[in-house]
């Protein structure tokens, strides 16, 4: 007794060695976390590489279409690109615009979704109150060269303002920022480069079913904002804003909820918020609910009159 079967006394463990040697549920609990943790950093790595396809879906036409002429009254408008390349914008003019007597403009910014193509109806329906438009086509979609991204979205933005200031029967002093969607965060960013001088600012602002910003919605997404590469934060940017904001959104979105235009809302004593019976593609549903406070909004802003 106490003894192996070759007569040696059994292997006995140095003191401690016991403690020193984790329980085997502790082990599996630790490969567990271990493999978990593996999981999330590949899942990071993913999301960090598809939030591009995720945040600009883009749109393409093909060679042939891309060479026909813009639609019946609009002008095919080219704009330099960061990419030192340029990129197509189609031109609306407002009926009465001319040199000696310039009218408005509408810089109007697509959603991630979207195409120029598809918004006609929008800048003729603007052209009815008067205004000439310019629906910005962003890099990378339709036609264009280039990649889209918060930096060049805002960049093109950018140099679409400076183009209508320089523009024949355009008033400098009367262009508007509208936004819808995606083209929001872009909106919001160009007026807050441009209002940095005074002159070149815009006239009003206007946002249809804005975020807060897309870094919002990482929590959604499982993944922390810091790995957003297009974080569009118009929460930071709006507050600072001299000119009057009008915010349209529907009580019904599913995609942006109507509390981020709430809180967008709060951010500035200049901005309006109207809240329509709609969802987030049919806020123009019933145009007279929509088309109504853009009208008087912009009446009060200085930038349209009865007589235009």
């Amino acid at each position: 007794m106490g003894q192996t079967q070759n007569g040696s006394p059994p292997a006995q463990a140095a003191p401690g060695e016991q403690s020193r040697t984790p329980p085997r549920p502790r082990r599996r609990i630790v490969r567990v976390v271990f493999i978990a943790l593996l999981l999330y950093a590949a899942f990071l790595a993913f999301m960090y590489h598809a939030q591009d396809s995720m945040i600009f879906v883009v749109q393409r036409v093909d060679a042939a279409r891309a060479t026909l002429p813009p639609p019946p009254g609009f002008e095919r408008v080219m704009i330099d690109g960061d990419d030192a390349l340029q990129h197509e914008s189609w031109f609306l003019g407002a009926p009465s615009a001319s040199a000696e007597h310039p009218a408005p403009a509408i810089i109007f910014f697509h959603g991630n979704a979207d195409m120029i193509d598809w918004l006609t109806d929008r800048a003729r329906d603007y052209a009815r109150l008067g205004c000439s438009t310019l629906l910005v086509e962003y890099p990378g979609y339709r036609a264009n060269p280039g990649t889209p991204s918060e930096q060049s979205t805002v960049e093109q933005g950018v140099r679409a303002v400076e183009l209508m200031r320089a523009r024949p029967g355009v008033d400098p002093n009367r262009i508007v920022l509208h936004g819808m969607s995606l083209g929001t965060g872009v909106a919001a960013q160009v007026a807050a480069r441009t209002s940095a001088n005074a002159q070149t600012g815009p006239a009003a602002l206007i946002l249809d079913s804005p975020f807060t910003s897309v870094a919002s919605f990482a929590a959604g997404y499982l993944v922390p904002p810091s790995i957003v590469k297009h974080p569009f934060r118009t929460d930071r940017v709006l507050g600072s804003l001299s000119c009057p904001i009008l915010i349209i959104h529907g009580t019904h979105d599913t995609i942006i909820p109507v509390e981020h235009g709430r809180a967008l809302a709060k951010l500035n004593p200049r901005a309006t918020c109207v809240e329509l019976d709609a969802g987030h593609l049919d806020l123009d549903r019933v145009p007279e609910s929509y088309w109504g406070p853009i009208r008087a909004f912009l009446d009060k802003a200085g930038v349209t009159t009865r007589a235009e």
